[in-house]
C-alpha cells in the first residue's frame, strides 16, 4: 500500500520502512502476524561477464603492472575490493597456483 500511494515510490525507502515496522513488532514482542508486513521482493539479476576479448582489452589497456595485477585478481579469482587489498606476498602459494584470502566473506580460499 506505502509503494501504491507514492507516485515515484523508492525501493529503497520501501525495504526501509518494512524493515523499521519489523523492528518495531520485535522489540514490542509482537508477532508479525499482528501488522501484516508485505514481503519484500529480491531482484534476480544475472552478473556481467565479459569476454576474453574484453577482459585482454581492459588489462592491456592498464599502464602500470600494479593495476594489471589487481584488476586480474578482483575480475579472475572473484574478490571484491576489500579483499584485493589486504593480499600481502605471504598470501599467494605459487607453487599450488592458490591464493589465501583471510578476511574474505564468501570463500576461505580462491583459486
Amino acid at each position: 500500500m506505502l509503494q501504491k500511494r507514492s507516485k515515484t515510490p523508492s525501493q529503497t525507502y520501501f525495504k526501509h520502512t518494512v524493515y523499521g515496522l519489523r523492528f518495531l513488532l520485535k522489540t514490542e514482542g509482537l508477532p508479525y502476524s499482528y501488522l501484516h508486513l508485505p514481503e519484500i521482493k529480491k531482484e534476480k539479476k544475472l552478473p556481467v561477464v565479459l569476454s576474453k576479448a574484453e577482459d585482454w582489452s581492459m588489462l592491456k589497456h592498464c599502464p602500470l603492472l600494479k593495476h594489471r595485477i589487481l584488476i586480474g585478481l578482483l575480475y579472475g579469482c572473484g574478490l571484491r575490493c576489500l579483499e584485493v587489498r589486504s593480499i600481502r606476498l605471504a598470501d599467494l602459494d605459487f607453487d599450488r597456483k592458490n591464493l589465501k584470502v583471510v578476511q574474505g566473506n564468501r570463500y576461505a580460499e580462491s583459486r
